[in-house]
């Protein structure tokens, strides 16, 4: 009853509050309205308005038919692209020139080819995608060795076929094949019906194909523990016994499959290459045969005088921040790098051994190889303030050292090499080299021994402690991912 009263208070009080404020707009916007309102009069009147559709005065009726599409059956039996006449027009491929090619067919008969044509295959090279028409081929075939002369593989299931090119497969079988053929001079490919073992082998996969291809090999898909302690073996170096399993104690080759102090003490390979890289000569006379010489006469010390003092003479040697660093001699194959010579340097605090290669020994390549070194212990967080070195440094690298580097340098003595710790590492990493060398496979080229050096450098710091106890200089732990497996092809 309230809402029908039109004096009722309430009802007067909400009226009010959902009126709106009708606001007038100012001045200047009703002279823009005002000119849109004018200048939208005037284009209507000055537009044509007549119709721009026409249509005409008679009709027409066009149809359309579908084609089913041509098809080619891939048949390995064919030694070549053999077209019908009517598969070629009905894809419109092209006619390149007379075709004088004559082909046995089934019945025993010849038949004469009439085109040279083309197909659609832009995957494939011109040679591949050449083909023969024929007037009295009911059926258009493709041949399957002809594709695989183009560098291809195909793959025929239950369900259909695939081609792909050759870099691109990788075909891993479980089990021994089922049947084996071979492939005759006209391209066809025959399997004879009685197998025999030994009668057929499975065709090798070429060179260029397995250099191409990217194989990821695991240490678990070995068959026993043994073969993945030897396959570890090579992945490392081919190390002595005593030196790997000192270093799997020491906790160098943690997180490496099965590389346990319990596996490598029963499985330890016995291997040639060791043998090349470590084994080393005796010295003479360590059993001399010679009568021993006469001791000498002692003197009577009783009448000797003087004052007794109880002085102790002590000198502070600090090794940390301290490298050492020497060249090797000329090796017997240059490298494709043109690199003879290897440079080998020995930081105290980390024990790392670190090498470059050299392709001679004039001081700009001296130095070179020099500052490469200095930059990866930089990199890694080690800044050497002491460099000991052998006296037959040049001036040049002298210089360098002092000035440029702003290193302390000392000279071992003349023909006393053995205060240079790098105549250790030199023989350490040579031992460790030429075993890796031995293990190579067989058509591996000798002048490539510079590109297994970094790899090579990063196994040998597995083998070796932090002697500063420096958590921040200890060798990182290497993975058998980053070797370089040379015995494996």
């Amino acid at each position: 009853m309230a809402k029908a009263d039109v004096t009722n208070k309430n009802r007067t009080a909400i009226d009010a509050n959902h009126k709106l404020n009708q606001h007038q707009p100012s001045l200047l916007q009703q002279g823009r309205n005002a000119g849109y309102r004018i200048s939208t009069a005037f284009k209507r009147a000055t537009t044509n308005t007549a119709k721009r559709v026409r249509f005409a005065a008679n009709h027409s009726v066009r149809t359309f038919t579908s084609h089913p599409a041509a098809f080619i059956t891939f048949d390995s039996g064919a030694d070549g692209h053999y077209i019908s006449e009517k598969d070629r027009k009905a894809a419109g491929l092209p006619i390149l020139k007379r075709s004088t090619k004559r082909v046995g067919v089934a019945n025993g008969g010849t038949s004469q080819a009439k085109h040279v044509t083309k197909l659609p295959f832009n995957n494939l090279s011109s040679k591949a995608n050449q083909a023969d028409t024929f007037e009295d081929f009911p059926t258009s075939l493709m041949s399957v060795g002809k594709t695989a002369d183009d560098g291809t593989i195909s793959i025929f299931t239950k369900d259909g076929v695939t081609v792909h090119k050759e870099q691109d497969v990788l075909i891993t079988c479980k089990g021994m094949p089922i049947l084996i053929g071979v492939r005759d001079d006209h391209g066809r490919y025959r399997i004879p019906l009685m197998q025999q073992k030994g009668q057929w082998q499975p065709r090798k996969p070429r060179a260029r194909i397995n250099a191409a291809l990217q194989k990821a090999n695991s240490v678990y898909d070995l068959p026993s523990i043994e073969q993945a302690i030897k396959w570890m073996h090579a992945v490392c170096g081919y190390p002595v016994k005593s030196t790997w399993m000192k270093a799997i104690k020491a906790g160098n080759f943690i997180g490496w499959p099965l590389l346990t102090e319990k596996n490598v003490n029963k499985y330890y390979p016995e291997t040639t290459e060791t043998d090349k890289g470590h084994m080393n000569q005796t010295r003479k006379n360590v059993r001399s045969t010679k009568p021993k010489p006469t001791p000498f006469e002692e003197s009577n010390t009783t009448s000797m005088r003087g004052k007794k003092v109880q002085d102790v003479y002590i000198k502070t040697y600090d090794p940390r921040e301290t490298i050492f660093s020497d060249q090797t001699g000329e090796l017997p194959t240059q490298s494709q790098r043109g690199n003879k010579y290897i440079m080998v340097m020995v930081e105290i605090d980390s024990n790392a051994i670190l090498v470059e290669p050299m392709n001679s020994k004039k001081d700009k390549e001296m130095i070179r190889a020099y500052d490469t070194l200095i930059l990866r212990l930089k990199r890694a967080g080690s800044v050497p303030k002491k460099h000991v070195l052998d006296n037959e440094v040049s001036e040049a690298m002298k210089n360098h050292i002092r000035d440029d580097l702003k290193l302390t340098m000392e000279l071992v003595p003349p023909g006393c090499h053995r205060r240079n710790a790098a105549e250790v590492a030199i023989r350490n990493f040579k031992s460790h080299f030429l075993s890796v060398l031995a293990g190579t496979a067989d058509n591996f080229p000798p002048s490539l021994w510079d590109r297994l050096l970094y790899h090579r450098q990063k196994s040998l710091s597995t083998y070796y402690d932090n002697p500063m106890q420096l958590p921040q200089y200890q060798p990182t732990h290497t993975s058998a991912v980053h070797l370089t497996i040379t015995k494996c092809h």
